[in-house]
């Protein structure tokens, strides 16, 4: 059973598709209510399936939005979630990108 579900999560089948058609389903659902938990969702499925555009899209957005608690640079940095995109260019792009901005000015105290 352990086999079966190694070889599940590295060659993307229906059951990808269905569950990125499941997590679409769940944020037209619940809107704005749930928060940004199915948009990582999404994100984290379509790293997964090889969608690399998609997920980098999603992940530009959720940074984009105060959502800490859901993702982060950090999170991104350590989550062996993101693995499928971590080593692309535009991954690591875009968390040089997010970590500069969120870096406080030198000389500011907080």
């Amino acid at each position: 059973m352990r086999r079966w579900c190694k070889l599940s999560w590295r060659w993307p089948d229906w059951r990808w598709q269905w569950r990125r058609e499941t997590a679409q389903r769940a944020i037209k659902l619940a809107g704005a209510s749930s928060g940004n938990y199915p948009l990582v969702n999404l994100a984290t499925v379509d790293a997964w399936t090889g969608n690399t555009d998609a997920a980098l899209h999603l992940l530009h957005e959720l940074l984009g939005k105060p959502s800490g608690d859901v993702i982060s640079v950090s999170l991104l940095k350590l989550d062996p979630a993101w693995d499928p995109i971590r080593h692309d260019p535009r991954f690591q792009a875009l968390l040089k990108q997010t970590d500069l901005s969120s870096t406080p000015p030198a000389g500011s105290s907080q």
